[in-house]
């Protein structure tokens, strides 16, 4: 149909490559929109990225992503096939255990009588309808009051360090948990809870996430959505012309910036939030038998790691590693530490999570150490307060990322679902 019978299309520009703009940019021009990409990197992908090694694939940092409908069915679109976690990744998951009545690597780290506890108390709140974040509450105090403190020391506190980099007693409770008791409202919450994904658990392209980006330019260059590549854009303060609009799917240092001329108070607020530095170890080695299996290992606060966890790669998707490869990513929060220090750490933990002292087969064979000064946000509590007293954007611009209050991959990309579907027909 000609776009004159269609008044509401637009022209877009996204500004922002990585996982999120790229979507919106597939989800926008699925819609009939007119779309320009623009980015300071030459490739797609943002942080993640797959790099290719003699013994296996390298992630620069998410490894997979959990299955939801809507990236199913992008992946169908794009030509993606997604696999899942192996059966023994998916089984075998660990939190290191500081509890004295069970000590180390455990896949439940609460005695039956604290299950119990937990169980009665979770199910009395759920009754009640206590369950749900009270504004401002740390994750640490949620945890306290809804499941008891073994559960929240033992479980919660390890979990989301591994998980956001962060102590339960600075989260908010809002931001990490808050939105699985939120009421049904919008019409993508509504479809979320009828679909149901095909696979289950963590999945990820046959052949990395690199192949998701470059599946997704090839379709996106198919569909006639422009790539400007290597260009850092600046926003004047001039009003855009109707129907044009900016997304801004950038971190939130990038989108202070951009909308530093356009929305002076919009762009303070987004210079304060605070970014994480995080540090990934993708080691190799030869492969035996004492090697633990499964998923990976979280460590509690209170272990005494350097690290805050590791994935078994090798394990997780054993079909992209050379046969009789060890391969694990150590995961560490900071980046002031020199490669050497890094190694020293990675190789420690290693030979305490295992249960032995250092041995010739615990000399890597290689390491790729990857730092990323700005990772991610703190999903804290002055973030909350930050989101809460957001000024909305100007007429023209959207802004869509990890900041906005949602984190992992899945998440992401059904906020900017939402953000799609906010449009005009």
């Amino acid at each position: 149909m000609n776009d004159q019978h269609r008044p509401n299309l637009r022209s877009i520009q996204v500004i922002g490559a990585g996982f999120t703009g790229t979507l919106a940019a597939f989800l926008l021009a699925e819609r009939g929109h007119r779309v320009t990409v623009i980015d300071a990197s030459e490739h797609p992908g943002g942080l993640i990225s797959t790099l290719p090694h003699p013994r296996g694939d390298i992630e620069t940092a998410a490894n997979g992503f959990i299955a939801h409908p809507l990236l199913e069915r992008v992946a169908d679109e794009i030509g993606v096939k997604l696999v899942p976690a192996s059966k023994v990744a998916r089984k075998n998951r660990f939190i290191w255990s500081v509890d004295p009545a069970k000590p180390g690597r455990q896949s439940w780290p609460l005695t039956v009588g604290e299950s119990i506890g937990m169980a009665f108390r979770l199910l009395w709140n759920l009754a009640t309808g206590r369950m749900a974040p009270r504004p401002l509450e740390t994750l640490e105090a949620w945890g306290l009051r809804t499941i008891g403190r073994p559960a929240t020391r033992k479980v919660l506190s390890t979990a989301v360090l591994g998980i956001y980099a962060s102590p339960v007693s600075v989260l908010s409770a809002s931001l990490v948990v808050g939105r699985f008791f939120k009421k049904s409202g919008s019409a993508t919450t509504a479809v979320e809870k009828k679909a149901r994904p095909k696979l289950r658990g963590t999945v990820a392209p046959e052949r990395g996430m690199g192949e998701w980006f470059t599946k997704m330019r090839m379709h996106l260059d198919s569909r006639g959505v422009k790539f400007v590549t290597r260009h850092e854009p600046e926003l004047e303060a001039t009003p855009l012309p109707n129907p044009t609009e900016t997304w801004i799917c950038t971190s939130a240092p990038e989108a202070a910036r951009l909308t530093r001329k356009v929305a002076p108070e919009l762009s303070r607020q987004l210079s304060e939030i605070q970014l994480l530095p995080i540090v990934t170890a993708s080691r190799f080695s030869d492969s035996s038998p004492q090697d633990p299996a499964g998923f990976g290992c979280l460590f509690h606060l209170e272990a005494g790691f350097n690290s805050l966890g590791v994935l078994w790669s090798s394990d997780i998707f054993p079909h992209r590693f050379a046969r009789g490869t060890r391969a694990e990513t150590w995961i560490l929060k900071g980046d002031a530490l020199s490669d050497d220090e890094i190694l020293d750490r990675v190789q420690r933990d290693r030979s305490r999570l295992s249960g032995s002292g250092p041995t010739a087969r615990d000399t890597p064979c290689e390491i790729k150490i990857t730092r990323w000064p700005k990772a991610f946000p703190l999903y804290d509590i002055a973030l909350e307060r930050t989101l809460a007293s957001l000024p909305r954007p100007p007429d023209g611009i959207v802004l869509c990322g990890n900041y906005l209050g949602r984190l992992g991959l899945s998440q992401i990309a059904l906020q900017v679902q939402e953000k799609v579907e906010e449009l005009p027909s």
